[in-house]
């Protein structure tokens, strides 16, 4: 039978000598035998077991349970109760990034981080989406750009709202070129979200029109003069159309 120091032991584990003494002082893994010195010599029979502990320290399992499953107690429980575990922690993971890229992106809106607007925001489980949309509708606008999410269309209505607030800082018109071009991008935008559905759109858009309905929808509150700047522009670029076809 072949034996090793700690240090050997150390090596063939890639685990520190601290670790495995310690182990030996919780008695989760004690030597096969110590010499009169006090030195610990271990055998292949504690290296698999050191592997094993390593394994379920992988799995994210205390040492306590480690040292129940070692001694074949509850083995199948303690994974599974694991498992539930390390799912909490990601959707848990998740919520958190959520927020985190719901902040990101209000300080791209707004320029800093405006609370009164982000609070109700964050406290998502107030929000109640089924008064004003069936559950079908409720799929359809998952769509919708979200603010805690990185990806082309968040960005796209975010570039939006920040086009017309220099277009407004500028004392530019809905009317004007520059608001009918904002309109049309707006409109190709709602196109690509609704796939033509248009009472989808027009529900949508009474909605989004009322502070209160969108903070009880759970809709990022966008400032009322860029609601009416978006409308009016929309409504110039739709007359102009009219007109080019008479």
């Amino acid at each position: 039978m072949e034996f090793w120091t700690v240090g050997q032991l150390s090596k063939l584990a890639n685990v520190t000598i601290r670790t495995i003494r310690y182990y030996d002082q919780i008695q989760l893994l004690t030597p096969e035998f110590r010499h009169a010195n006090g030195r610990r010599y271990y055998t292949e029979t504690d290296l698999k077991r050191l592997e094993k502990i390593c394994l379920l320290k992988s799995l994210s399992v205390s040492l306590d349970d480690i040292k129940t499953v070692l001694d074949k107690k509850a083995f199948k429980e303690l994974l599974l109760h694991q498992q539930q575990q390390t799912i909490s922690s990601i959707g848990e993971a998740e919520n958190t990034l959520m927020n985190i890229q719901t902040l990101l992106n209000s300080i791209e809106v707004e320029g800093d981080l405006d609370w009164e607007l982000l609070l109700p925001l964050i406290k998502r489980k107030e929000h109640n989406r089924d008064q004003f949309f069936s559950k079908e509708e409720g799929k359809a606008l998952d769509k919708l750009p979200k603010m805690e999410k990185d990806n082309i269309q968040t960005k796209q209505w975010i570039n939006l709202i920040k086009r017309i607030e220099i277009t407004i800082k500028k004392g530019f018109p809905a009317e004007s070129e520059e608001g009918r071009l904002i309109a049309e991008d707006c409109l190709l935008l709602s196109e690509l979200i609704f796939q033509g559905n248009k009472d989808l759109e027009e529900k949508f858009w009474e909605v989004r029109k009322s502070a209160a309905d969108s903070s009880s929808a759970g809709l990022y509150p966008v400032k009322e003069e860029i609601l009416i700047f978006l409308e009016e522009a929309i409504a110039s670029l739709s007359e102009m159309k009219c007109k080019s076809k008479v």
